[in-house]
């Protein structure tokens, strides 16, 4: 979907930054083909793991992907 705004981490202030998007690259994918792969992999081995769809916060530095937080996805209908 379309991007207006990114999100920066700001840790002199241990915040976050809005700032514009570059109109260019509103429309591209934020994330790589091999990323997504990892990010799926996650995904499954969570939900087997937890025994439940999971709401995954993730992230990924220096192409390393980081799980922060998953939790029980409890708005689905059997």
């Amino acid at each position: 979907g379309d991007k207006e705004q990114l999100s920066i981490a700001n840790f002199s202030r241990s915040s976050t930054q809005l700032i514009e998007m570059d109109k260019d690259l509103q429309q591209k994918c934020s994330i790589n083909n091999t990323d997504l792969k990892k990010l799926h992999r996650l995904g499954i081995r969570l939900e087997k793991y937890l025994k439940s769809p999971q709401d995954i916060e993730w992230a990924i530095k220096n192409d390393i992907l980081y799980a922060l937080q998953s939790r029980n996805i409890t708005t689905l209908e059997k």
